[in-house]
């Protein structure tokens, strides 16, 4: 079953790869010096329709998952299911995106394998190549991050939580 499983959430990341038009990779490096690196992909099925793939990777740990979108105008649903390295059950992700004006909202959540996980993130931007806003997220706290996009293609972040926490990283949109 894990075998049919794996070949099933590979298949679809893979379909989604294909035919994906919004697409980043990302790269961040947190204070014990690991770097993670995210793979975001997703493609429109139809007007309220879509699909999409996650995964992040790291030294001795990655999770991978796919699923539909839904959405109307100013808001966007995604769920989806995949695994956990070292895990037997299904690791289960969603989303709630949701956009009006210069702000966003953006909630994401995880079961199964390791177990909850989640991050609420609020945004505004101040110009067309700046992002502020606030986040909490499981075992991080409360933070506060910053996105500068340099051209099309990169942007750099940082996130910052209390106790000395953070990352800082690098988006590659393609």
């Amino acid at each position: 079953m894990k075998t049919l499983f794996t070949a099933i959430a590979l298949a679809i990341t893979i379909s989604l790869a294909i035919v994906a038009r919004a697409n980043d990779v990302e790269f961040n490096h947190d204070h014990s010096g690991k770097t993670c690196m995210q793979i975001n992909l997703a493609t429109t099925v139809s007007k309220h329709i879509g699909l999409y793939g996650y995964s992040a990777n790291k030294t001795g740990w990655g999770e991978a998952y796919a699923g539909p979108t839904f959405a109307i105008p100013h808001l966007q649903v995604g769920i989806a299911a995949g695994m956990e390295t070292g895990r037997k059950n299904a690791r289960f992700g969603g989303f709630v995106s949701a956009k009006s004006g210069r702000t966003s909202l953006l909630a994401l959540g995880e079961d199964g394998g390791s177990g909850l996980w989640y991050r609420a993130e609020a945004k505004y931007q101040l110009d067309a190549k700046t992002l502020v806003g606030v986040l909490q997220e499981k075992n991080q706290g409360t933070g506060i991050l910053v996105e500068r996009k340099l051209d099309k293609t990169i942007t750099l972040r940082a996130r910052f939580y209390g106790g000395g926490n953070g990352d800082v990283g690098m988006k590659l949109a393609f």
